[in-house]
């Protein structure tokens, strides 16, 4: 029997260039991984904070001295008022007591927004929390008389909703005595 030659065919795969190695070296060290992408940007919520009333201008300077008393304070801010002298018992700390204020009120001996205004200057529409807190005025009649220490935020509109506070109106009118000595009426002090 004859033998027959055998053939064999060889193939070739073809290899993408990139994992083909190569057999010479290289110095090239492999490059770093790329960095992660940088977090998606989120803009902050867009919403508006209701603004509180506009404040008559005060100094707020914790080195302030004054030369006038609380009362002269008081006194000024009234005069600048324009208050008429039916509305003068309430812009004096030593005449504006629990009955001059009642007084006043039952009798409109000074009309509605005159009270208010004079009551502003008293008060100058300061947070007096604190004071009357350390004054008792926060656990008397369940904190309700505190309405009248919170001055910033308004007056009360009910005075006859608050006839229990006047038992305290001393101790409450004391810390806006006491906010005087340190700082201006709302309107300044000259």
């Amino acid at each position: 029997m004859s033998q027959q030659p055998v053939i064999t065919l060889k193939q070739t795969v073809a290899q993408p260039r990139s994992f083909v190695q190569s057999s010479r070296p290289t110095n090239i060290p492999p490059s770093p991984p790329p960095p992660p992408p940088p977090p998606p940007h989120i803009p902050p919520p867009q919403f508006s904070l209701p603004l509180p009333p506009p404040q008559p201008r005060r100094q707020t300077n914790m080195d302030y001295r004054s030369t006038l008393s609380p009362n002269e304070k008081l006194g000024l801010c009234c005069r600048k008022r324009n208050l008429p002298s039916s509305c003068q018992t309430l812009c004096n700390y030593d005449t504006f007591t629990d009955r001059s204020l009642v007084n006043a009120v039952l009798t409109n001996q000074c009309p509605g927004p005159q009270l208010t205004q004079a009551f502003d200057c008293a008060t100058s529409m300061a947070d007096h929390t604190e004071c009357c807190i350390r004054n008792g005025i926060g656990t008397f009649n369940g904190g309700q008389c505190m309405a009248f220490c919170t001055t910033h935020r308004g007056n009360p509109n009910n005075a006859f909703q608050y006839i229990g506070c006047l038992q305290v109106f001393d101790r409450i009118k004391q810390c806006y005595s006491d906010y005087h000595i340190n700082h201006p009426n709302i309107f300044g002090d000259f």
